[in-house]
């Protein structure tokens, strides 16, 4: 059998979990990048990094405080720059660690592209839903969802380099329908 490692992405809260959670209902092992991010924060070096970069507050009793940091992160290009230089070299090392023990997996990551793990995957699949769906979905206003998606990479470029598209933006049949189809193009 051919490994398959299929990227997926998307635009936040597009519905990339709901089909992760599918994929791994038919077998594909998942890598849940955000979930890998939230342990890499974890990491004491990258704590110490966040600190001097951030401010001594971001961690309180030896924990990422994620909203303060955030707070600061998304204030600017730079400052997003700066988390993704600290961040994603050891985020990237544990997935590519992670894929290799698999013949299927998924790895869902909305920043599939910026973390250039692209590069491992046989196939990319973007998914999409109506932004006032997304706006909902993420459960914030609307001036903090467009901060957010201001300093991802533009979802068109994404959209592009990927081999498929799924539009969630129906029934959760519908949804289930499309990735079948979908796999059936990669058999």
């Amino acid at each position: 059998m051919q490994k398959i490692v299929l990227g997926l992405t998307g635009t936040i809260a597009a519905g990339k979990s709901t089909v992760s959670n599918f994929l791994a209902s038919l077998n594909f092992n998942i890598i849940n990048v955000d979930k890998i991010g939230h342990k890499v924060l974890q990491n004491p070096t990258i704590m110490y990094m966040l600190t001097q970069e951030f401010g001594e507050d971001v961690v309180e009793n030896k924990v990422v405080n994620r909203q303060v940091l955030a707070h600061r992160a998304f204030t600017s290009a730079e400052s997003v720059k700066c988390l993704n230089k600290i961040t994603h070299p050891i985020l990237k090392q544990e997935v590519i660690k992670k894929a290799k023990k698999y013949d299927k997996v998924v790895i869902d990551a909305a920043l599939l592209f910026e973390l250039n793990l692209n590069t491992i995957c046989n196939l990319c699949w973007f998914v999409d839903a109506p932004k006032c769906q997304r706006i909902t979905r993420l459960g914030v206003n609307k001036q903090d969802f467009l901060k957010r998606e201001k300093y991802q990479e533009p979802y068109h470029a994404k959209r592009k380099n990927c081999h498929s598209i799924l539009m969630n933006d129906g029934s959760i049949d519908k949804l289930h329908q499309d990735i079948l189809a979908l796999l059936e193009e990669i058999k």
